[in-house]
């Protein structure tokens, strides 16, 4: 049975950048079909992701189904895949956004991430929604990125109670076109 990957861009990121291509090449194309999800960032909320995520995933046959998402894309592949009917799930770079991490996150990013988002981040208990999740996940962080991501990290795969991996990325922070976080992308999918 072929399988699907689903491919999510990070926070403004289209999967027309040169890196999301790439990293579809990883998986291999007899193995595979891609589906490159793309988002509209603007003025929209984790809500109307989640939505457009799902009506490209609707779409789909009954392969088996992988996600794969970096940062926000990280967030609603997370989000989902405890709603949904999924293989596995690879998370570069989980963004630390549940009701668990706001009070921790400084009052400039909440006022340019704008109310609404910050509303919607606040309804997601992130220890619930691990909990409701049976599917192999992959969280990878890089080992210079904020203290945010990598707590989040650590603290997502300490909950998980499915069949999980979590692997810190050496010399490499936020940044998924990096050489050092390639590379491990392309390990963690040599796995699957």
């Amino acid at each position: 049975m072929k399988k699907t990957v689903y491919i999510i861009p990070g926070f403004k990121h289209s999967t027309n950048r040169k890196i999301y291509k790439d990293i579809g090449n990883l998986f291999p194309k007899k193995d595979f079909n891609k589906v490159y999800v793309e988002i509209n960032w603007t003025r929209t909320t984790i809500k109307d992701w989640s939505r457009q995520f799902l009506e490209e995933f609707y779409k789909k046959d009954n392969s088996k189904t992988f996600l794969f998402g970096f940062s926000y894309g990280a967030l609603i592949s997370f989000l989902l895949s405890s709603e949904i009917e999924i293989d596995t799930q690879i998370l570069c770079s989980l963004s630390p956004y549940f009701k668990e991490d706001l009070p921790r996150i400084r009052k400039s990013w909440k006022a340019s991430m704008g109310h609404r988002r910050v509303t919607e981040f606040n309804k997601f208990v992130m220890s619930d929604i691990a909990n409701k999740i049976k599917a192999k996940t992959f969280l990878l962080y890089g080992e210079n990125e904020s203290e945010f991501v990598i707590t989040r990290a650590k603290d997502t795969f300490a909950k998980l109670n499915c069949k999980k991996y979590l692997e810190e990325v050496k010399n490499s922070k936020h940044d998924i076109s990096g050489p050092e976080y390639f590379k491990e992308i392309q390990k963690t999918i040599n796995l699957l």
